[in-house]
């Protein structure tokens, strides 16, 4: 009897503690050359990649396992600031950071510049099992927080510092999801310092900015998110009459759908034989003629259609945001629209936050092609708020000359073999240099971040304002 009493106490904790570490695995090493060479990036450390798993739950309550990546700059004697980094809309179960996907190197990119960086799988990909809930915005949020504390488990074994102060950004699903966090903490911090967010081309507004978008007459690139939705929205919320797909969708759409959901194929199959199918009956691939037209008509008369109602259950912009808070969007976005960062900042205006702005990062830009100036941004809109630890070898003292300045700029000091200005869009800059000095002619007036890296291996920080 006491050893089932034993049992039962532990699988309790489990489900009311579910922020254990469970392992952790070293992937790869990046050299900070890398993110120079690649990507033009001044970066002052090398950063070593883990997956951790660790305990979470599903949807439904039951404790699982849940994965996600950690990336750690080599050096251990410092104080690192943290980030929270939500990825994107993955296609397959291994399609996420903890399985070394492409979008590892993002939260890498972070670590590259001294900041402890996290990444969660989210549930039913990477490790866990189940049925993942598609922009659910509570457990996009506690998969997060629970690989938070899990996270400080890790760190205490490997012999990292941290400040507690804490960054959050994600790119489009990982927009919605970190804005979900972002909510989520701003209620509770549980134990860190909210330092700044950056939610980049997310789904904020899933009852609007998006279902206007999925019922519309226009046709769309990536129609497999609205099956995606409702696929996860069911297993939340039970959306399908008699829980059967077939009454929500038409039989031949219906066929596809299930297949991909047998694991037969991934996401972007399935997009691919969904708008051949839209294209081939329709003309044009109009997402909502996958709908069975009673499932349509009752969605768009009925504001309390069980759809809705999930619908607004996972909007995520009806807040005050209080700490700096950047909605990174690009206008000519063709899967997730501007409007969802328009109607976001307007409703936190509206509640009376006085930290949230929106930007246009590339009004040209794709969904695809909007990554790398909104990561852009991020990482200057961090860089200028990000709190240098004493025991860093970033130099505080860094002393160049003159400042404000229109042509030559001079460097005090050690022999400078890098240096980059950052924007306050986000744009970077790599002047020449040549005996300590560069010349910033050319480069738009304004405030700029100079980051420099000497020979001797030191970094560096400080502002310039060119005139």
């Amino acid at each position: 009897m006491r050893k089932y009493l034993l049992l039962l106490l532990v699988l309790v904790s489990l489900k009311n503690n579910a922020q254990q570490l469970v392992s952790a695995t070293y992937l790869k090493s990046y050299p900070a050359s890398y993110f120079a060479q690649q990507f033009g990036l001044f970066a002052g450390y090398d950063v070593d990649l883990y997956r951790i798993i660790y305990t979470s739950k599903e949807v439904n309550g039951d404790a699982t396992n849940v994965s996600g990546l950690v990336c750690l700059p080599k050096v251990k004697t410092s104080g690192y600031p943290m980030l929270v980094y939500q990825h994107g809309t993955a296609g397959s179960r291994a399609e996420v950071p903890g399985y070394e996907s492409f979008e590892s190197v993002l939260p890498s990119i972070f670590s590259s510049i001294g900041f402890i960086s996290i990444a969660p799988d989210y549930l039913g990909l990477g490790v866990d099992q189940g049925v993942h809930p598609y922009v659910h915005a509570a457990s996009e949020s506690w998969v997060g927080e629970h690989m938070l504390a899990a996270v400080q488990q890790f760190l205490d074994e490997e012999g990292y510092n941290t400040t507690k102060d804490l960054f959050l950004c994600g790119y489009s699903q990982g927009g919605h999801a970190s804005m979900a966090l972002h909510r989520s903490l701003e209620a509770n911090n549980r134990g860190f310092t909210l330092k700044a967010a950056s939610h980049m081309s997310g789904p904020y507004s899933i009852s609007s900015g998006m279902k206007d978008l999925l019922i519309s007459e226009e046709a769309y690139s990536t129609v497999a998110y609205l099956p995606l939705v409702a696929l996860s929205y069911n297993e939340v919320y039970g959306i399908f009459p008699q829980n059967n797909l077939r009454n929500f969708f038409k039989g031949e759409y219906a066929d596809l759908i299930e297949q991909f959901a047998n694991g037969d194929y991934d996401l972007w199959v399935l997009n691919t034989k969904l708008i051949a199918r839209l294209e081939m009956q329709y003309g044009k691939a109009i997402p909502k003629n996958m709908l069975l037209p009673e499932v349509l008509n009752a969605i768009v008369s009925d504001n309390n259609h069980p759809v809705n109602v999930a619908l607004r259950d996972n909007d995520v912009y009806d807040w005050k945001p209080t700490i700096p808070t950047r909605l990174l969007y690009c206008k000519a976005d063709e899967q997730v629209t501007y409007v969802n960062s328009i109607i976001a900042e307007t409703k936190m205006k509206q509640n009376g936050s006085i930290s949230v702005a929106a930007f246009d990062v590339n009004t040209n830009g794709s969904h695809s092609s909007c990554v790398s100036p909104a990561i852009t941004s991020t990482l200057f809109f961090f860089l200028g708020l990000q709190q240098i630890s004493a025991t860093q070898q970033l130099t505080e003292a860094l002393n160049i000359y003159p400042n404000p300045a229109s042509s030559m700029v001079y460097v005090k000091g050690n022999t400078a073999v890098g240096v980059s200005l950052l924007d306050a869009k986000g744009t970077v800059f790599t002047p020449t240099l040549e005996a300590n000095s560069f010349d910033v002619q050319g480069i738009p007036a304004g405030y700029y971040i100079v980051l420099m890296n000497f020979e001797d291996g030191s970094n560096a920080r400080t502002s310039l304002i060119i005139k």
